[in-house]
């Protein structure tokens, strides 16, 4: 996804999201880590029902394991995004930016991942109080509103992302039908792909990149036209 971006809006304005990205998933994950510290360290959640809590009650173990398991993932998220900040500005050059972006976008996929983690164990452990807490039927009820919520809010999120990865794919395969055609021409009028010059060959692969470029808004900062030609 990230590499598509970056052959359409240019290198520079790539790392400009990705930085308000990172940025975006390391303050909330801090957040986050702030919300299930005092889970993880001192747990003071009582039963409410006539049977006196243990410590070594299942659902007990259960909640401080997955507070846990979302503090542990939150604190991934905010180190790995504050390396990434790092490390993306000491890359000086289009090209090696062009790389970088290429060579670790499943990190920054990953990342994604590791953060929805920490939610979903967040609302696991939110099910899990409610059936320490409370009798059976108000521990049922409040895990289907949990539920319920989550899948709302899942479906906004899916909604989203199959529209604007839609549109992405839409762009770069009109990017690949125009230098395609170009290419294309370029080798009929020239008599043939083995009498076509190299010199000519490149500037119509720019042109049309260029011409790619402009009909999408996309900007020209950063871009390889050699490395976009590969779409």
């Amino acid at each position: 996804m990230w590499s598509i971006i970056a052959h359409k809006q240019g290198v520079q304005a790539t790392k400009e999201r990705l930085k308000s990205y990172w940025t975006t998933l390391g303050v909330t994950s801090a957040l986050m880590s702030a919300l299930t510290y005092p889970a993880v360290t001192s747990p003071t959640i009582t039963k409410q029902t006539s049977s006196p809590g243990e410590v070594d009650d299942p659902l007990f173990m259960a909640y401080v394991l997955l507070n846990t398991t979302s503090l542990v993932m939150s604190l991934v998220v905010v180190i790995m995004s504050v390396v990434l900040l790092a490390e993306v500005d000491l890359v000086i050059t289009d090209e090696d930016l062009e790389v970088f972006i290429e060579r670790y976008s499943i990190m920054f996929l990953c990342l994604t991942a590791v953060f929805g983690m920490s939610i979903l164990t967040i609302i696991t452990s939110i099910m899990v109080l409610a059936f320490y807490n409370f009798n059976k039927e108000t521990a049922i009820a409040s895990a289907a509103i949990v539920i319920t919520g989550t899948l709302v809010v899942a479906a906004g999120a899916a909604w989203l992302a199959l529209w604007t990865r839609a549109r992405l794919k839409v762009h770069i395969d009109s990017a690949n039908a125009l230098l395609k055609n170009v290419v294309a021409k370029l080798r009929v009028k020239s008599g043939g792909p083995s009498t076509a010059s190299s010199g000519s060959l490149d500037a119509a692969v720019t042109s049309a990149v260029e011409a790619a470029g402009g009909a999408g808004g996309a900007g020209g900062s950063g871009r390889n036209p050699r490395t976009q030609s590969s779409l």
